[in-house]
């Protein structure tokens, strides 16, 4: 004991002297240096070498307040044996494996990634395939559950390339070598339903894997086009029918299929179903060149002929620059098929479909297959009442303008009684009339008990109102006069002096609002006197049957 206390007061003593610490070396180089401890030169084998920072479990130094460590315990350095216990929060939140930590002021910051599992080996940010153990070595199977970017700093998908432009840094290569007729390097898409512990069979319409490339507008990422491969049938062990999309567009909303190559080998233009080897459902398709052959097919001089297998010819079809079509037979106008089948005659600038006689009388003639039908069918143009031409002479589908509904005449209610002729009096009819344009046609017979003279007579102005009331102006709320609004006429003269009968007729062109009916009623606008006007006159209008009152729609 009195050994170690002088060997404490000589290392204090050397300590203020030089400011340095030499333990087994009275020659300190630094401000603590650790020699191993030998004579002569030969190290003292007996002895354990190291330097060992103070070792605590994570609950260890959970329990340890906070406070206790601060900037001026800058640079302090402890090493976690265990980690079953104690918190991963605050100063400590780095602290989740076994190994050495040192203190940055704020939190303890590991030095190295080593951990009881991996024998204390340097680990990688990645796991060994199958467990959540860190991997340690460059020939283990590896995951790792966040985004790679490969020049991304901030990776957006599974795997982001960032390369410049014109350069290969976003170059991909998969490089194979081998014998000839050996497996190449290749990428996948593989697709299940279900979850990833428990996969499911795929269903017809599932997308199986796509390649999309897309351009920036100036503000984001536009799908221009993309390849999918999409199951199309009934999947069973060992079956699963696909199909290879292609789709195209000017914008990621516009984008749509345009080729499809099915899973029985089938090549689809403009059509999801093909039905040919190659099907071209809309469009033209053009043929450039065609190599020469032989029968059944062959192209001479730039025409595409196809021999028939029937006796006595063959069918042309010449396809070339002016759109020209021809189908002939050798040295016969007709086009009959062996057994007297018609079908098709060209001959001369005319055609004829399904005729018996051999050249048509027209310059199209078609015979149906049915009496009662034209034989005709315009695709396009199904439920069309009415067809036309337009400017080019092609035949299209016309509509022709809603005709306006015939409306019925109205006829109104002719008065049963009688009564004096008189300024502002009602005749007793009326009629209700819809909204539209009338012709309104009025006939009053009109008794007086003297015969109407030069000197001794009356003038009867009428009207139509929508006032009924005797001694009311006459007003025409809800509909209006196109011509005039009265008509009118004098008594009339008669072979006796004991009266005569009157007819006071006529018609008025009246409207009434959009939206409205109204009802209107016959009526004695003025009535003026001669000056000589007998005061033994009595004017009525009379129940006839000679009256009349009915409307007539002008439109």
């Amino acid at each position: 004991m009195k050994k170690k206390l002088t060997s404490l007061t000589i290392l204090l003593f050397n300590t203020a002297v030089f400011s340095q610490v030499g333990i087994n070396t009275d020659n300190p180089k630094s401000t603590l240096d650790i020699s191993v401890k030998n004579t002569g030169g030969v190290i003292d084998n007996t002895q354990s070498y190291g330097l060992q920072a103070p070792r605590l479990s994570r609950a260890d130094l959970s329990a340890i307040p906070e406070t206790n460590y601060g900037i001026d315990q800058k640079g302090a350095m402890i090493y976690i044996t265990d980690i079953s216990g104690g918190v991963t929060t605050g100063q400590k939140i780095n602290v989740n494996a076994i190994g050495y930590y040192y203190f940055d002021g704020s939190v303890w910051v590991k030095v190295t990634d080593g951990n009881t599992t991996n024998t204390g080996a340097s680990t990688e940010p990645w796991y060994q395939s199958g467990s959540t153990n860190q991997a340690t070595a460059n020939n283990q199977n590896i995951y790792q559950s966040g985004n790679i970017g490969i020049r991304s700093v901030n990776p957006a998908t599974a795997l982001d390339i960032t390369g410049a432009m014109g350069t290969t840094d976003d170059n991909v290569s998969i490089r194979s070598i081998g014998a000839s007729g050996s497996q190449a390097g290749g990428i996948g898409f593989e697709r299940s339903r279900g979850t990833l512990t428990a996969p499911a069979t795929v269903a017809t319409g599932d997308n199986l894997g796509s390649l999309t490339f897309s351009g920036n507008d100036g503000t984001n990422q536009n799908l221009g086009a993309r390849i999918d491969g999409v199951v199309n049938g009934t999947v069973s062990t060992g079956v699963v029918p696909t199909d290879l999309t292609f789709a195209t567009g000017t914008a990621t909303n516009a984008i749509r299929e345009r080729m499809r190559i099915t899973s029985n080998g089938r090549v689809g233009i403009g059509t999801t179903t093909p039905s040919q080897s190659l099907d071209v459902a809309a469009g033209d398709m053009r043929v450039n060149s065609i190599t020469n052959g032989t029968f059944p097919a062959y192209v001479a001089n730039g025409s595409m002929y196809i021999m028939n297998q029937f006796v006595g010819g063959e069918t042309t079809i010449a396809v070339r620059p002016g759109t020209i079509f021809k189908v002939n037979t050798d040295a016969d106008v007709s086009n009959r098929f062996q057994g007297g089948e018609t079908t098709l005659h060209a001959y001369n600038g005319k055609v004829g479909v399904g005729l018996l006689q051999d050249v048509a009388r027209n310059t199209l003639e078609v015979l149906s297959e049915a009496p009662g039908t034209s034989g005709v069918r315009l695709t396009n143009l199904p439920g069309a009442s009415f067809l036309g031409t337009d400017g080019n002479g092609d035949i299209i589908s016309v509509t022709l303008p809603t005709p306006t509904p015939v409306r019925p005449t109205v006829f109104g209610n002719i008065n049963t009684g009688s009564k004096s002729v008189a300024s502002l009096i009602s005749t007793g009819s009326s009629i209700t009339l819809p909204a539209g344009s009338w012709l309104v046609k009025v006939g009053q017979m009109i008794n007086s008990t003297l015969p109407g003279s030069s000197v001794d007579n009356m003038w009867m102005n009428l009207t139509l109102s929508s006032e009924n009331v005797d001694g009311a102006n006459a007003t025409a709320n809800g509909f209006g006069f196109f011509t005039n609004n009265t008509v009118s006429g004098w008594l009339a003269p008669a072979a006796t002096a004991s009266g005569a009968n009157s007819f006071l007729e006529g018609s008025f062109s009246i409207f009434i609002q959009s939206g409205t009916s109204a009802t209107i009623y016959p009526k004695f606008r003025t009535v003026e006197k001669t000056t000589s006007y007998s005061a033994s006159q009595s004017v009525t209008t009379q129940n006839s049957t000679s009256n009349y009152l009915y409307a007539v729609p002008l439109n």
